[in-house]
């Protein structure tokens, strides 16, 4: 059933930048810029639904009429937002800090598909990234989940891809694996592809059994916002 109405979007747009860089960059204890960080996801789940989230979405990407039907036919919710925390974070800190927002760490795991994104942009092999999956409720009572990376890497290289927008993502779960390859289908028709290390087609998560693909859409001020469409079981 498709749960979205065709509706225009509330005042809430979706926006084309977290502004992560600002809080998590500031010269302040990391404990703060966690905190500051965790807040900024948060407010974006009391501020949108999904039916919010996706119709802007279609707007964004300027998605003729059917192929806007399509792409709201498919989703389900939004997943999760993603984002890239600088390398001096720890899980003690980290699960502290989120606690104290009634956030909770629900998991963790080795990244496959982020992990080899970064290897490529470092012009190396695969940096080994560790996911941190956290999950509570927003003051308006939605489900707020956040998926945060912590690189292996060098503190200056982590904060200029946190600087970039690098990891920063929002992320639609849709109805099924075949939903990923139809919205790959569909995508492909209005002119957009998915990153280079994808090769073009979707990629397994095989630690959360997940089909995903990801697209960069442009921002006004030249970076990139990354949306991801993923099934799990």
């Amino acid at each position: 059933m498709n749960i979205f109405s065709s509706r225009e979007p509330d005042n809430h747009k979706l926006p084309t930048s977290f502004g992560f860089e600002r809080p998590l960059l500031q010269p302040a204890p990391l404990a703060q810029r966690l905190a500051e960080c965790l807040a900024l996801s948060i407010d974006f789940f009391d501020n949108h639904t999904t039916s919010d989230a996706v119709s802007s979405l279609a707007r964004l990407m300027r998605l003729a009429d059917a192929h806007r039907e399509a792409l709201l036919a498919a989703i389900v919710s939004i997943g999760h937002i993603g984002l890239l925390l600088p390398a001096a974070t720890d899980e003690k800190t980290l699960a502290a800090i989120a606690a104290d927002m009634d956030l909770m760490i629900t998991g963790s795991a080795p990244s496959e598909i982020f992990a080899r994104e970064l290897g490529m942009l470092a012009g190396g092999q695969t940096i080994a990234t560790r996911i941190y999956r956290m999950a509570g409720v927003g003051r308006m009572g939605r489900p707020a989940n956040i998926e945060a990376f912590v690189p292996e890497a060098e503190t200056a290289l982590v904060d200029t891809w946190i600087q970039d927008g690098v990891g920063t993502h929002l992320a639609f779960r849709v109805q099924s694996r075949l939903s990923v390859w139809k919205i790959l289908e569909l995508l492909a028709d209005c002119g957009y592809s998915v990153p280079p290390f994808m090769h073009g087609k979707a990629m397994e998560n095989h630690n959360k059994g997940s089909l995903i693909i990801y697209y960069d859409l442009p921002d006004a001020t030249g970076k990139r916002f990354r949306v991801e469409f993923y099934h799990e079981p």
